[in-house]
């Protein structure tokens, strides 16, 4: 069995990721954010406590292999986030970031193998929720365009590892009261 608290190199610039709590997954489909051009996604909720440093083993491997290990001040490196810092629209605390580290893994290009935790093929969208637990395969890719350059990380793919409360609590009947239609009692379906 793996050690899910600590990261893998695969090689000097792929590697798994230790286990983290996923947000707003969309693996199945691309999704945007506001003006953004659709990827498939997820947001890695990392512990405090993970050991994060396969991330920068593989910018230093970008570093070394494409730009002749200098690092300029300019480079621009997709960041981990505190997520003490996060907040929602409304400015409060997103209560899920809280005491976590942050990245947003994307691939904008294709989708993302999904693997359940026996690494067979996850083909059903309803099994990756927020909330659920599970580690990637990421590489670390140098990329140059007219806003400069930087290094980012690719999302190849996703294996669930385990179950998780959903962050958006779901509904059941219980949410619900018996309905008893009396058609004739008022004209209420008359002010739709």
């Amino acid at each position: 069995m793996s050690n899910l608290k600590k990261g893998k190199m695969l090689s000097s610039t792929k590697f798994r990721t230790p286990e983290f709590r996923m947000s707003f997954p969309h693996l199945f489909e691309p999704h945007g954010f506001e003006d953004e051009k659709p990827s498939h996604s997820v947001t890695a909720l990392f512990p405090q406590s993970a050991n994060l440093k396969c991330f920068e083993k593989a910018v230093q491997a970008i570093v070394d292999e494409k730009l002749n290990g200098k690092r300029s001040k300019k480079l621009k490196i997709a960041e981990i986030k505190d997520g003490d810092d996060m907040e929602t629209k409304e400015g409060e605390p997103r209560p899920e970031t809280q005491g976590k580290q942050v990245i947003r893994l994307k691939s904008k290009n294709r989708k993302p193998r999904v693997f359940d935790s026996s690494r067979d093929d996850i083909d059903n969208p309803d099994e990756i929720y927020g909330g659920c637990y599970g580690v990637a395969v990421v590489e670390a890719y140098l990329w140059k365009n007219s806003f400069g350059t930087g290094i980012s990380f690719g999302l190849l793919g996703v294996q669930k590892t385990r179950d998780g409360e959903p962050f958006l609590g779901g509904v059941d009947a219980d949410d619900f009261e018996d309905v008893d239609v009396d058609e004739d009692e008022d004209d209420y379906e008359d002010q739709f």
